[in-house]
Formats: C-alpha cells, structure tokens, sequence
C-alpha cells in the first residue's frame, strides 16, 4: 500500500487509508488522485467500509474532525468501565490499554508509576486503598483526554519538557497540544540531580517528538530556570552529546517560559569522557552510550 501512495496528503496503513482536507474543493481532489492511482494498481475498496466526505471518522481507535483527534469513546469507555485486577495480568491488560492512549495524558508515567511496581517479577500482589486510587485517578485522567491539534509542517514547532522524582515529560505544541509523551526513570536515574533530570527530558522530549519535528527548527521549553546557565558546563554539553542523531537533524534553541532563548544545543564542546563516565557509572543503561 506504501508502495502505492507515496503522496504525503494521501495516509495508508496497511489496508485502511484516510484522507484529510481543509476544503471541500481540495478534498474532492484529493480523492480524485486517490482513485485514479488505486485504478492504476488495480486496487479495490470495499463500499460497505468506506465513507466519504466526513466531518468526522473513527479511525485506528482515534476520532478524527475539523476540531483535531481525540480517543475514541469506545476505548475510553473500556477502560472507565475496566473492574479492580485480581491479579498481575489483569493490571497489564489495564495499563496495555492506557498506554494506547498514551498521546493524550500528559504526565502518564507519573500516573501509573505505583501501579507499574505491582508488575515487578519480584513484587507481592497487594491491592489496598492507595492502590485503588492510583487506579482511579489514571481512569479519571483518560477520561478527561483532550482533543489534540493535528500537526502542521508549515508551522513553528515548541517542546515543552518537565521532569519529576519518577519521571519526564513532553507536550508538542504548536499554539495548543498536539501530543503528550512520558517515560519512567529507573531507580538509578532517580537519584540524579534535578538538573539532569530536567536535561534528560531535553533530550527525551526531542527524541520522542522526532517523527513531527525532524528537519525543523524547535523551541525547547522549560521551567527550570537552572538549566538556562549551563551552555559553557562541558560536561552537560558533552551529555546532549547522547542524542547526536537527534541534535544532528534540528536547529534547537532552548528557552524558558518566559520565551528566553539562548543557543545550548547546537554548542557541543569537546568530550570529557572521564567526567562523564563518573557521573554515570551507576546506570547500567547509559553505559551502553
């Protein structure tokens, strides 16, 4: 299907496509182009499955509409109605489809952090009232999922990242929400200090977004005032060194929320490995970089 539409307007996945246009003259084009090249292919749709000039679809469990794209209501449903787990399988099931929803949280990890250490191979399966809670308060927060903006190429991009005692996070922004994006710390990463923290989400929220944001020019934002001081701190700037494949694709300035931008990210300085070495020789997972 790839093969067939390689017409950026034009959005298969696998034997489904949709198709997204701001006028009705422009959608009619669009489709147009779509059929002539199905012909050519010799590719048939099934009628019964297909619906044309929509103000709204649901597709791949997302609805989509001249407002931006929400979850579908379904899916929230599922999991508003989703009973207290018995046991570790029933609490993957759970966190399996939060996580498919995962765009529209801000702050998942954080959310689902108590719950996630009950999956632990080594943990005792002990539901109490904190527990329930934690399990409520994810539910509550999935059902308030927001309706997010779709992406413009066309447009400025903004990252804003956060990170906290368990986690970090992102939001895409272009004016409002286009996505959200968390990830947990390992036990490890927790002990670090706040400010490489905050420089980890950096970079996370960079890496994360890389799919909308490749080629373009971004803004990174932050609440951590700390950080704005450390363009000249070799071993920061050797940190961001991580995410060379990231940082080699953008022009990334970094600013507070204040919208003070100053150039950190593109002022890589010589590596000091020695340094960097001992301020991560206890996580395993930053040895490999």
């Amino acid at each position: 299907m790839d093969e067939i539409y390689e017409d950026e307007d034009i959005n298969p996945y696998f034997d489904d496509i949709a198709l997204g246009s701001p006028t009705v003259e422009e959608h009619c084009r669009l489709l147009h182009r779509t059929l002539l090249k199905a012909r050519k292919a010799n590719l048939k749709f099934n009628v019964l499955k297909t619906q044309l000039s929509q103000t709204s679809v649901n597709y791949l469990g997302h609805v989509l509409s001249d407002e931006g794209i929400k979850p579908d209501p379904k899916k929230i449903r599922a999991i508003e109605e989703f009973a207290t787990p018995n046991c570790k399988e029933d609490l993957q099931t759970f966190l399996g489809m939060v996580t498919y929803l995962a765009k529209f949280t801000p702050h998942l990890s954080n959310l689902t952090h108590n719950l996630r250490q009950l999956l632990k191979k080594d943990s005792v399966w002990i539901w109490d009232a904190n527990t329930e809670r934690d399990f409520e308060l994810v539910k509550q927060a999935i059902m308030k999922s927001p309706c997010l903006k779709y992406f413009n190429g066309n447009k400025a991009v903004t990252i804003f990242v956060d990170a906290s005692k368990n986690g970090l996070g992102a939001v895409l922004l272009q004016g409002q929400p286009g996505a959200y994006g968390s990830v947990s710390l390992t036990q490890t990463q927790q002990r670090y200090a706040q400010i490489e923290k905050e420089l980890m989400a950096v970079i996370y929220g960079l890496e994360h977004f890389n799919y909308y944001t490749y080629g373009s020019i971004v803004t990174v934002q932050t609440n951590h005032m700390p950080i704005l001081g450390l363009r000249k701190n070799l071993v920061i700037a050797d940190a961001l060194s991580r995410a060379q494949s990231t940082t080699d694709n953008f022009d990334e300035v970094l600013g507070q929320e204040a919208n003070v931008r100053i150039n950190l990210l593109t002022q890589a300085s010589p590596t000091k490995w020695e340094e960097i070495a001992s301020l991560t020789a206890g996580d395993p997972e930053m040895q490999d970089v």
